[in-house]
């Protein structure tokens, strides 16, 4: 837990709006949005002022919520890290960078290797104002691309010092082990829906790369085809509920359709916006994936524009994202 977690936590339980609880210790709901991201902390008189008013103890904001600061110790923690124009993912095998250098001109890099010593082999990036994306990726020996200029970052090496100035939102342990997990039968859909997806998945040839991971709180997409320059990144929040899967917030999307698809399509369109608190907000969702079938084994879902999704209790994964001890 994080002391924006812990802040969350107490305003949660006290039954207030965050600008309820700014009300009451004299901020306005901004600034306990920002609290509650971890994107700063509370002054020292703040800490008291909450310990006061909702009859807590100072030891349990600070002690509690020592996730904040043990990223500055710990040599290598998975889980999610964000700021203002970044948000991380890290795991032993993978680190998955979104990232805006202005407003109009964002992207996503894809490390590989273990722990920090990792280099990049995929990178998209787009400028919304030329309304062109730029992608590169790694291959066995080769780099496909649609660019020359990006082709040079591809092998950059990955430079953990980024994780250390900002905040962890999430942390989560992975491992490579064979995990036999429970059945449908033995949980129900949704648990199912929630156990089965915890992974990370990587596919790459000449033709394609798709990467995709799925932690406790979010879900990370990164794809190229290059068929027909075909790009979709995204971090969303999706819900599993008992007939299936609710698509709620993105705060990050490329999306790049050419060929038969147009990209003047509303759901075409790109944006970054990692100030997005996806936690503490009436989800409004866009799109619900209702079961097709399932078996003990296999959920199917109903996808966009005729897909499926296909969850299965055991497939192939590189890490499984397992909860912290």
């Amino acid at each position: 837990m994080t002391l924006g977690n812990r802040i969350q936590e107490i305003r949660n339980e006290a039954g207030l709006s965050q600008e309820g609880f700014g009300e009451r210790i004299g901020v306005t709901r901004q600034t306990v949005s920002k609290w509650e991201l971890d994107q700063v902390y509370p002054e020292l008189e703040k800490i008291v002022l909450i310990s006061k008013v909702f009859k807590v103890t100072t030891d349990s904001l600070l002690i509690d919520g020592i996730d904040t600061f043990d990223v500055k110790y710990d040599s290598f923690v998975c889980g999610v890290y964000k700021s203002k124009n970044s948000e991380i993912v890290v795991t032993n095998k993978y680190t998955l960078y979104f990232y805006a250098s202005s407003k109009h001109l964002f992207g996503v890099k894809l490390y590989k290797g273990f722990e920090n010593n990792k280099s990049l082999i995929a990178i998209v990036e787009r400028d919304d104002d030329l309304k062109i994306t730029k992608y590169a990726y790694k291959f066995e020996d080769k780099v496909y691309s649609n660019d020359e200029n990006i082709k040079q970052y591809v092998g950059e090496i990955y430079d953990s010092i980024i994780i250390r100035k900002i905040n962890r939102i999430e942390k989560f342990d992975t491992t490579s082990q064979r995990i036999e997990n429970p059945k449908v039968s033995e949980i129900g859909i949704r648990k199912a829906l929630i156990i089965w997806r915890s992974r990370s998945i990587l596919e790459v040839d000449d033709e394609k790369l798709e990467f995709f991971i799925t932690t406790p709180k979010k879900d990370y997409a990164f794809t190229i085809r290059r068929d027909n320059d075909n790009i979709y990144c995204c971090a969303s929040f999706n819900e599993p509920f008992d007939l299936g899967m609710r698509g709620g917030i993105q705060n990050f999307r490329i999306r790049n359709y050419s060929g038969e698809i147009e990209n003047k399509d509303l759901w075409c369109n790109s944006w970054c916006n990692f100030i997005t608190n996806y936690e503490d907000q009436e989800k409004e969702y866009n799109f619900e994936w209702l079961v097709k079938k399932y078996t003990d084994d296999e959920i199917i879902l109903n996808g966009c524009s005729g897909d499926e999704y296909r969850y299965t209790r055991n497939s192939n994964y590189d890490e499984k994202i397992v909860e912290c001890e």
